[in-house]
């Protein structure tokens, strides 16, 4: 007889009806309360802090007035606004007696708060260079662009938020590709579709500073930052006009947060997160973040809630030389969130950037997802023309773009699913081995390939995390995060977690769901064809009409309708 383990975190639920298998996982939640100290170099705005209310005894959120009761139990304090992305979630503004320091440290200890951290400011991950123009898109060909681009370049059906300092809507080479909010009548002064803000048409503003800038609808950019982003991912194609994106046919949605200086904050970034989910938004391209010694819950929930929906977020690892795997580490590209793809920098002979001990790609082997193109990249500037960027900015607008063309590809693909195809099909680089999940730098060729070639998954093996490392479609493909090893007894180890199959001696399958590899004791046989019914001992995968596309049997042979696709 067979049997099919999952040892401790892998946390797999396999559900058997008429031989057709689903999995699916819930992440469990911690009750800890956590320590958001800062380091000293932390810069997060004064007077004011984000504050997450616990729920009241019988499970329902606090109303505004019974949250600033608590406020005011513990020495003040008003709800400014709050985030129905986060539930409970609220800014707080402080009253002048009370340093943000003090309201970090008397919130977090009190009853009815989970938690309460600075509104810490967020820097670019990039300089903006004034050098002339010195090079060429040597990223596209490194990741095999062109090739992907016979599989699709594109759709307007795939909307990609990005979080920045504004587009430059009017840009020649991004005009075509903006986001518009057809149900909105620009300039009426009116809120005509609805969705809680007046003439939002390109996306709107949220960066907010008391003085001299409130929040409005317009987006354009004032620092040039994220319109160098929108060229990378989305600079429209074959229109005979200076550069072209990763994806030449995308919807870009400008969503503002920070000011001419390039610095924006934590609740203006979950303010466009809002928005984005709102308006449809398929992924985030988020090119900000800082250093910081513990968690940024109020950040983390607000991403996890928006992967809830269906919204993938790629994040930078950061630029100043550090493993993201220990404390201090750099968010939000470490947060604990599997809608996250974060990105590290990889120059033209495919090692990590690197400059000196201070400038360098940031890393880190559990924290890190792959690397993409950074230095020297051209792209659009703001107000015309085109200059260059570089960095973890750089890298992350190639993978977002990447996640817009596999989208218009195969458009059925769920966020996580697109999200373990973009990373099973990475360019292994010995010189990654050692600082990102993949020990890869994406490839879109091959990552299109599997996209097209793919079917609705059928079963799926994921991690603790939620994250998936490996699933089987209706077609009969493997898509297999790790690599496989065959001929092989699988050695379980009690370190790691791992989905095995097992005959009445042993083990005779594993996949090791930290890093997806999957070991079979027998061989690997591809593109079978209809397969006859196995034993029902053997481990059977059905689609939705019970017909058997893939299977592994009792000695450990992997028999394949289709393919496996694995990463090299």
């Amino acid at each position: 007889m067979s049997k099919v383990f999952l040892s401790r975190r892998a946390w797999l639920v396999i559900m058997v009806v008429s031989g057709f298998f689903c999995h699916q996982l819930a992440k469990v939640a911690g009750s800890e309360r956590y320590d958001v100290t800062g380091p000293p170099e932390v810069r997060y705005v004064p007077g004011e802090v984000l504050v997450r209310f616990a729920p009241k005894a019988n499970g329902v959120q606090r109303t505004t007035a019974e949250k600033n009761q608590v406020l005011s139990s513990l020495g003040g304090g008003t709800v400014e606004y709050e985030f129905w992305l986060v539930p409970g979630g609220s800014l707080v503004k402080l009253p002048p007696q009370m340093s943000v320091e003090t309201a970090v440290q008397v919130f977090n200890k009190a009853e009815g708060i989970i938690y309460a951290h600075p509104n810490s400011e967020l820097t670019p991950l990039s300089t903006i260079p004034n050098d002339p123009r010195f090079g060429d898109l040597w990223g596209m060909t490194q990741i095999d662009a062109p090739e992907a681009w016979d599989y699709s370049t594109g759709s307007s059906d795939i909307i990609v938020a990005v979080i920045d300092s504004g587009v430059d809507y009017t840009h020649p080479d991004l005009a075509g590709n903006m986001w518009v909010n057809a149900d909105e009548i620009p300039g009426n002064g009116i809120d005509d579709d609805g969705n809680g803000y007046v003439d939002d048409i390109y996306g709107y503003d949220f960066y907010y500073h008391p003085v001299d800038h409130p929040r409005d609808p317009d987006p354009m950019d004032e620092y040039g930052h994220g319109t160098k982003m929108a060229g990378i991912l989305g600079a429209v194609g074959n229109n005979n006009e200076g550069v072209v994106g990763v994806c030449w046919n995308v919807r870009i949605m400008a969503l503002k947060f920070a000011g001419s200086h390039g610095m924006g904050n934590t609740g203006d970034t979950v303010l466009a997160l809002q928005y984005a989910v709102v308006n449809g938004a398929d992924v985030v391209n988020y090119s900000y973040g800082s250093t910081w010694t513990e968690q940024m819950p109020f950040l983390e929930d607000a991403i996890e809630q928006a992967g809830n929906l269906g919204l993938l977020f790629v994040a930078g690892a950061g630029n100043s030389n550090q493993d993201n795997d220990v404390s201090p580490s750099f968010y939000p590209a470490s947060c604990d969130c599997n809608n996250i793809i974060a990105v590290l920098v990889t120059t033209r002979d495919d090692s990590r950037w690197y400059e000196d001990q201070y400038n360098a790609s940031n890393y880190g082997l559990t924290t890190v997802d792959l690397g993409a193109p950074g230095p020297g990249i051209l792209t659009c500037r703001w107000g015309g023309g085109y200059d260059y960027i570089d960095k973890t900015s750089a890298a992350t607008a190639h993978v977002t773009g990447a996640c817009a063309l596999l989208w218009s590809i195969n458009p059925g693909l769920s966020h996580l699913h697109l999200k373990q195809i973009l990373l099973a099909n990475v360019d292994k680089i010995g010189a990654l081995s050692s600082y990102c999940v993949t020990a890869g730098r994406l490839n879109l060729y091959k990552a299109a390939a599997c996209a097209d070639a793919v079917g609705a998954p059928v079963f799926n093996i994921k991690n603790g995390s939620g994250e998936i490392v490996a699933w089987f479609d209706d077609l009969g493909n493997l898509i297999l995060l790790g690599n496989l090893t065959q001929n092989t007894t699988p050695s379980p180890s009690n370190d790691k977690d791992e989905f095995r199959v097992q005959n009445a001696t042993g083990d005779v399958a594993m996949i090791d769901t930290t890093n997806g590899n999957m070991t079979i004791q027998g061989s690997l046989h591809e593109q079978q064809g209809a397969l006859q019914n196995p034993p029902s001992d053997d481990f059977i995968i059905k689609d939705s009409n019970g017909n058997i596309v893939a299977y592994i049997n009792l000695s450990g042979h992997l028999y394949l309708k289709a393919k496996l696709y694995k990463s090299q």
